[in-house]
């Protein structure tokens, strides 16, 4: 998109120029006579033809350089929306398996704690605190997912909402590695 903007700049600096050179042979073929006094003066033009023809180019360089803009920026918009629906059909196939490999792994460490009798992790209150942990990491990983895979950043209210929930899911994840980490 830089590359069509630098080029789309260049084109209406051209033009530009263009108009320039139309103004100066406008005024250099621009007659004017006053007249008798208390008479009519008199405006005239020698070069008519030219003179519109000095001014249609540059109008059309103008016209093109436009449509080519918009056609890029039309192109570019339409290849940044595939790769939005193609991300986010893959995050629908591939993150919410990988969410629940990461609460299974989890719930065969908590069943496995259980074959230690030694282990302070054996504990019944340690235990019980260690599913909640893991309840409440697996539901806030899940309300990221959600969050991400609903989320269309319309409004400047949703993405203060937004902001403020993957705020409070550093803040909860950050305690519940500090406490368990």
């Amino acid at each position: 998109m830089d590359r069509a903007t630098t080029k789309y700049l260049k084109a209406r600096e051209h033009a530009a120029k263009g108009f320039g050179k139309a103004i100066e042979f406008e005024i250099a073929n621009t007659h004017f006579n006053s007249g008798q006094p208390g008479g009519a003066g008199r405006l005239d033009w020698t070069n008519k033809q030219q003179i519109v023809n000095k001014w249609a180019r540059p109008m059309k360089e103008v016209e093109h350089a436009n449509a080519q803009f918009r056609q890029t920026a039309e192109q570019v918009h339409h290849e940044k929306m595939e790769i939005h629906r193609a991300v986010k059909a893959e995050a629908k196939k591939v993150w919410p398996a990988k969410f629940q490999a990461v609460e299974r792994s989890w719930g065969a460490l908590a069943d496995n704690f259980d074959n230690q009798p030694h282990s302070l992790v054996a504990e019944p209150v340690v235990k019980a605190e260690l599913t909640n942990i893991m309840n409440k990491a697996a539901d806030l990983n899940q309300s990221v997912i959600n969050d991400v895979l609903n989320f269309g950043n319309k409004t400047q209210t949703q993405r203060k909402a937004f902001g403020a929930d993957v705020k409070t899911f550093i803040k909860n994840k950050k305690h519940i590695n500090q406490e368990y980490g």
